[in-house]
């Protein structure tokens, strides 16, 4: 069970120049399964920008429970560097890889880091959501999201707006009040 409350290690603004297109971009790094906080700090360490957002998870123990920081994104931690040069990230420890095509990498749509920060400033509960690709995408109108588009889902008896990082396959929701989005045509 989530006690949603969101935690964010990085810097705060989002860099203007994120094309990744042969220069400087953000791209998702994978690791291996609890070393993401290690990870991040090791590149932060060497000088990386880095990117992972934590979720407040209550988790119990035999005798308590205790609410810990874990990552929204488990395995991946993103990071900003020129693609060119990502030696020193493939040889930190406990970094598996950098996703791609084949031998490629690809950089992060910046407007998905975007969308990912915002849900995370926002201070709503955030979930970690099933990769979700089809259904209607909505605008928020109203509330501190406003302006933020994903797709539309329903738990339960809860409308919740989808934010998808594609390369990686992973998705966070936020919940929302219905009267607060309109579907985007097209």
């Amino acid at each position: 069970m989530f006690a949603p409350k969101e935690s964010v290690m990085v810097d705060e603004e989002l860099p203007e120049d994120v094309t990744g297109m042969g220069g400087v971009g953000w791209y998702a790094i994978q690791v291996k399964a609890r070393c993401e906080k290690q990870v991040a700090q090791a590149l932060q360490n060497k000088g990386y920008e880095i990117f992972l957002p934590l979720q407040k998870s209550r988790r119990r123990w035999s005798d308590r429970y205790q609410e810990i920081s874990v990552p929204l994104f488990p395995s991946y931690v993103f990071g900003r560097f020129e693609a060119d040069n990502r030696l020193p990230i493939l040889t930190t420890p406990f970094v598996f890889s950098i996703v791609g095509a084949g031998r490629q990498i690809v950089p992060v749509d910046p407007e998905q880091i975007e969308a990912v920060r915002r849900l995370m400033a926002s201070g709503l509960p955030i979930y970690h959501s099933p990769f979700l690709k089809v259904g209607q995408r909505v605008l928020i109108e109203h509330g501190l999201l406003r302006g933020q588009e994903g797709i539309l889902t329903r738990v339960k008896n809860t409308w919740r707006v989808v934010v998808s990082v594609d390369l990686i396959r992973q998705s966070a929701a936020v919940e929302v009040d219905r009267e607060h989005i309109r579907v985007i045509n097209g």
